[in-house]
């Protein structure tokens, strides 16, 4: 979980929002090094994507912050630590 938390502060001290982190965006690499995957969501902290629909079916909405569910919310870091409270669930 540390490498996690750090790969998101990384993300984040750079302005980065990973906005999908579930347990399927976790790799691990042939060295043993945690690797965050899955960046279709990803956006820059400042920019403020358009209103996102997901679809009720979809398992990663489980990991989602509901302020990303009902397209209400500030994209600031707490959605990313919001998936990351969920996944060490």
């Amino acid at each position: 979980m540390h490498h996690i938390v750090m790969g998101l502060k990384f993300l984040h001290d750079h302005g980065i929002l990973h906005r999908s982190l579930s347990a399927t965006c976790i790799g691990i690499d042939e060295d043993h090094e945690i690797k965050l995957r899955n960046w279709g969501r990803a956006t820059f902290i400042e920019t403020v994507p358009e209103t996102e629909n997901s679809e009720v079916g979809d398992k990663k909405m489980f990991f989602l912050a509901p302020g990303i569910i009902s397209g209400e919310c500030d994209f600031n870091p707490n959605l990313d630590i919001w998936s990351l409270g969920i996944l060490a669930l």
